[in-house]
């Protein structure tokens, strides 16, 4: 069985050589090398992205030396463990109320995009008539 041909009837796999060849020469061109914008661009999400992970870390180290000096703090007034679930209560206090907040900005934003969704429905529906 003879290999079928593909454009300007050469066999298909020469053919997908040289599509893969002139794309990727295409590429390499619009990259500009190792010196061009795309790699400065990389360098530049890579350092970005390096930091973002040392401040989330860094901001971690901080809220558990928060922690302990609230823990400290609350130490002096109450026995340890009173102090440990005194934080506790807090923190879960916090949290119901950082979860409400959530809840209702979400149902704020739900309704908004049903009504711009129904806006953008009227306006289409208006220009089709």
């Amino acid at each position: 069985m003879a290999a079928s041909a593909g454009p300007g009837g050469a066999p298909w796999p020469e053919a997908a050589g040289r599509l893969w060849r002139d794309v990727s020469g295409l590429v390499r061109a619009e990259a500009g090398g190792p010196g061009g914008p795309l790699t400065a661009a990389v360098g530049r999400a890579r350092v970005a992205g390096t930091a973002m992970a040392l401040s989330g870390a860094l901001g971690a180290l901080s809220l558990v030396s928060a922690h302990q000096a609230l823990l400290r703090t609350a130490e002096r007034v109450l026995p340890p463990p009173r102090a440990a679930w005194a934080l506790a209560a807090g923190y879960a206090g916090a949290a119901v109320g950082l979860t409400r907040l959530r809840r209702s900005a979400s149902r704020a934003a739900r309704r908004s995009s049903v009504e711009a969704a129904e806006l953008v429905l009227t306006e289409l529906a208006a220009s089709d008539a």
